[in-house]
């Protein structure tokens, strides 16, 4: 539930730094809306990760190292290219980290969908017994 936690808390800074950024009104409307879809997708994919991590420790902690290195990587660009240095072309930014953490929580979830098949326990034949 941890990596849940972290992953509520990036959505929360990704959408007040790119409201910061862009303005709230500016959002839900024509492409301030594909923006935000945009750069809100990789915590989707994650919330995925975390559900599919529950059933095991070992999976849940790896979701949620993931999550956090992800989440300090999109909040270190934020804050400097949004709230420290402000520039005209820092709104770039709300593209190129989604892309990148997208990459990060499709390859979790590949890890994931393939680990939890090889790592299920096994049932007991009659035989061994």
């Amino acid at each position: 539930m941890a990596s849940l936690g972290t992953v509520c808390l990036s959505t929360l800074f990704t959408f007040v730094a790119l409201g910061h950024m862009a303005g709230f009104t500016a959002l839900f409307s024509g492409n301030g809306l594909t923006a935000l879809l945009l750069a809100l997708s990789p915590y989707v994919v994650f919330c995925g990760a975390c559900f599919l991590a529950r059933r095991s420790s070992g999976r849940a902690i790896a979701t949620f190292v993931v999550c956090a290195l992800a989440s300090a990587f999109a909040i270190v660009f934020y804050v400097d290219l949004v709230f420290l240095n402000p520039g005209s072309m820092n709104g770039l930014v709300f593209y190129f980290v989604p892309v990148c953490q997208l990459a990060a929580a499709i390859l979790l979830l590949i890890v994931l969908l393939i680990a939890v098949p090889l790592t299920r326990p096994r049932r007991r034949s009659s035989a061994d017994a």
